[in-house]
């Protein structure tokens, strides 16, 4: 039989439920210094344990303490929370304890600028590659890696910075002379050796923002959802050689595509092959060069044999991008999930 070691509490296992003072709690041990591993987890479980013992208030428990219990009436929630979560209500008992004051001091907040430092580098690597391929919750990464969630957050975004830097210039737009001599001939005899990049945009979900201006900018008609907006740019080949940065979802691919700087890399004589929505013959004219897009009626009952041929070949090469994008979408989760919007 475990008996609840708080003064006054009559909870214990025995307890049937025939019997008039029978509730059904759980019972939770006095949480152990964990010695063997890293120097925060230490001190932590050793504040952790000293908070629970002077709650308690029992000046008779022996100094190891290691068979009593605390059943789950002295919890908000009804069990103790995540040792690291140190300013959860239920990190140490405060309900019914047995004297006036049922709350026992708040726990001072871990100095959150040193809240991380028990991770090497390595292991802040690792864990945001994790993050990014298999967006793992932040919750349970914490638990994994041993440190708080705020830490997790904040790792994630050290090392999105870090990627941005060191890997932004992966992504480079090829030179003429190398797109001729890797163009496939069934490219070349459809669309010439001119082409120089396939167009697209693509949208990522985010959370619903708390600001109405915010809420606008980002609502999307086509995906009847908030989002953010890429432009993205791709070789014949399938390489990605170029992303703008994000844009509300309600911005045109016209808008984007004018204002991100992808036009700036056109050569005179260049092709540009893309969806109907890049109406910007006028912008891709100034750099001498030529845009292809499907045809449109118009008012016109049928298009032209040689027009719906030609509609037909861009088509099956928008077909080409989509399968590129969720190739994307597919290696890295992150961007299948809804992302935070504020």
């Amino acid at each position: 039989m475990v008996n609840c070691v708080v003064v006054g509490c009559s909870n214990r296992t025995r307890n049937k439920p025939s019997e008039t003072n029978y509730k059904s709690v759980g019972f939770y041990a006095i949480p152990k210094v964990r010695l063997g591993e890293c120097q925060q987890t230490a001190a932590i479980t050793a504040k952790r344990r000293a908070a629970w013992l002077q709650r308690i208030r029992r000046a008779d428990l022996s100094a190891n303490a290691t068979h009593y219990r605390v059943c789950g009436e002295h919890f908000v929630t009804g069990r103790p929370t995540y040792f690291m979560d140190e300013l959860n209500p239920d990190w140490a008992p405060s309900l019914k304890l047995g004297y006036k004051s049922s709350v026992a001091d708040k726990p001072a907040a871990v100095d959150s600028h040193n809240a991380h430092k028990c991770l090497s580098k390595f292991q802040e690597m690792i864990l945001f590659f994790i993050r990014l391929r298999m967006n793992v919750p932040l919750q349970d990464l914490a638990y994994r890696f041993g440190v708080l969630q705020s830490t997790v957050s904040r790792i994630v975004e050290k090392w999105l910075d870090v990627g941005y830097t060191r890997l932004s210039d992966c992504i480079k737009w090829p030179e003429r002379e190398h797109l001729k001599k890797t163009m496939p001939m069934t490219f070349r005899k459809e669309f010439g050796s001119r082409v120089a990049v396939i167009l697209d945009c693509f949208e990522i979900f985010i959370e619903r923002p708390s600001s109405l201006v915010a809420r606008v900018l980002t609502w999307s008609t086509y995906k009847h959802h908030n989002t953010v907006k890429y432009l993205i740019g791709i070789a014949h080949q399938g390489v990605i050689t170029f992303i703008s940065k994000g844009w509300g979802g309600r911005a045109s691919d016209k808008l984007i595509t004018e204002s991100c700087g992808v036009l700036d890399n056109l050569l005179p004589g260049d092709s540009v092959l893309a969806d109907r929505g890049f109406r910007i013959p006028d912008a891709v004219g100034v750099h001498c060069a030529r845009l292809e897009i499907p045809a449109f009626t118009r008012g016109r009952a049928q298009l032209p044999p040689a027009v719906v041929e030609s509609t037909r070949k861009l088509a099956n090469v928008r077909i080409h991008v989509e399968r590129v994008i969720g190739l994307v979408r597919n290696k890295y989760t992150t961007l299948k999930s809804t992302i935070p919007g504020d």
